[in-house]
Order: C-alpha cells, then structure tokens, then sequence
C-alpha cells in the first residue's frame, strides 16, 4: 500500500475518516491507519479516546481494533477481498503466525473436513479453525518441554557421582561392555530422534483436525519409550563404571605392559571417548547417528 502524506489539521482527517465510513473493503485500513496517526502525533491533544466517541462516534474497543487491523493486515495486498468480520477475528491469531501466509493458504475447517481460504471462509468456520491452530500450538508446546524433561532427567543420572568399586579388569571384557555400550547409545539416539520426528510432524499439521484421543496417547507412548531407553542407558553406564573400576595393582600392571598390550587398550580407550563425547552432545542437543 503506498504511503500518503497525512494532514496535520485534525479537522481534515476527521471528515476523511466519516467519508472512508462509507466505504467497504479498504475502509477499515484507511480508517485505522488514520486513529494511529493522530493518537501517535497527539493531534487531539491528550484527548484521543473522547475525539474518537464524539466525532467519530467508535469507542475505545473500535479504534483499538481499527488500529491493530491497519497494523496487521493494512500492507497485504489481498486483505481487501476479506469481510471486516473476519478481519476483526483473526486480529487474536498467535503472533508465530504469518498473517500473509495464512490468508493465501487453504485451512481445514474441523466441523466440516472441507478446505478453505479465509476469503471464503464464514466467522464461525474461521474460529474453528483459530481454536483447532490454538490446540496445536499448545501440543507443539507440551512436547517441546517433554522432550526438555527426559534430556533433564538424562543429564541427571548422568552427574550422580559414581561408587568406586575395587576388582581385576580384562581388557577384552572391556572391549565388549564398550560394544554393548555403544550399541544402546544408538538406539537411545533413535529414540530421540524418533520424538522429535513427532514433535515436527505436529507442528507441520498445526492447523488440521487433530484427534485430541490419539494425539494424547501417541505423547504418553512416546514419552514412556523415551524414559525407558534414557534410563536403561543410564543404569548401564553406572554399572559398566562400577565393573570397569582399576585398582592401583592393575594401573601399576598396565604401566609395565608390552607396547602391543598398550597399544590394544589405547585402541579400547579411544572407544570409550568416543562414546563418552557422544552421550554429550546427546544431552546437548546435538544428536549425530
């Protein structure tokens, strides 16, 4: 919409205003365009909302709503094709959603199946499909903050200290406790990855019809899986730290070992950093198979 240079004289915009009263379509962003310039100047000295009631005739709640139309909608080219009504009703849209994009595309109206513009839309049609994208947004949320939950409980076991327990190590039952280590780190990360192909997928969705029933019980199955697999691999590690335990015999023995010897349990030890730096950036958020 071009922008026009608007007169400073309060009595010129108070007859533009009347006169736009009369008009449908661009009217509402014509008027509303013209509130905010003369609540933002001042022109009315002070007295903005009294101006508005005895020359205009709008409340307080019309101006407010005329104002935050121009604000939203006023620069979509396609707005004008859409009844004041529902422009007023999509005025309380969450602010994520991008007025433009959401005029353009086709919305499933939950009552009915059917797809539709807003355009096209009835006002009842329209806050369905608002509460359907409301209901959504709040599932993407709940996810969102399971999934900050299991990595939470995660990092905890993960910092409680470990027992130190005393007995032989063999470097070939530490080659396989890292094997089997490593084999539950990658289904752990299949498992988170796998919740947050879900989460994904809702908010990909966030305004079809959701079955609430199904939804629910998809997040209680994910949820459970994800606390099984998260704890289990902690227990594991625990208990790997107890089993893997040295003694000071078995650290003086490792130090008088043949170079093959040594090279052997380099070889296991570089597995378990590898291991270690994976459970990290896991618990980071960074998850690489």
């Amino acid at each position: 919409m071009n922008e026009l240079q608007l007169s400073t004289d309060l009595q010129v915009i108070t007859a533009e205003i009347n006169s736009y009263k009369q008009i449908a379509g661009q009217s509402v962003f014509e008027i509303g365009k013209r509130l905010k310039h003369v609540k933002e100047n001042d022109l009315a000295h002070g007295e903005f909302g009294k101006w508005a009631e005895e020359k205009l005739g709008f409340h307080v709640t019309t101006t407010s709503r005329m104002i935050a139309a121009y604000e939203q909608f006023g620069e979509i080219s396609d707005v004008a094709k859409i009844g004041n009504a529902n422009i007023f009703e999509m005025l309380t849209l969450p602010e994520s959603i991008d007025r433009s994009e959401f005029i353009e595309q086709e919305h499933v109206i939950p009552s009915t199946g059917e797809s539709k513009k807003v355009d096209d839309m009835t006002v009842k049609e329209l806050r369905e499909v608002k509460k359907s994208l409301k209901a959504a947004e709040q599932r993407a949320e709940d996810a969102e903050k399971k999934v900050g939950f299991l990595s939470d409980k995660l990092q905890e076991e993960m910092n409680k200290p470990r027992e130190v327990v005393t007995k032989e190590v063999v470097p070939a039952k530490i080659q396989q406790e890292l094997s089997e280590k490593d084999k539950l780190l990658q289904l752990a990360k299949s498992q988170l990855n796998s919740l947050q192909d879900e989460l994904k997928a809702i908010k990909l969705n966030s305004t079809n019809d959701f079955d609430d029933e199904f939804a629910d019980k998809k997040m209680k199955r994910l949820e459970r899986e994800a606390n099984i697999e998260t704890l289990q691999l902690a227990v594991s590690i625990k208990q790997f730290l107890k089993d893997a335990s040295l003694t000071a015999f078995q650290e003086g023995a490792l130090a008088a070992a043949s170079p093959n010897v040594k090279q052997r349990m380099f070889e296991n030890v570089e597995l378990l950093e590898s291991f270690t730096k994976s459970i990290k950036s896991a618990l980071q958020g960074r998850i690489q198979i």
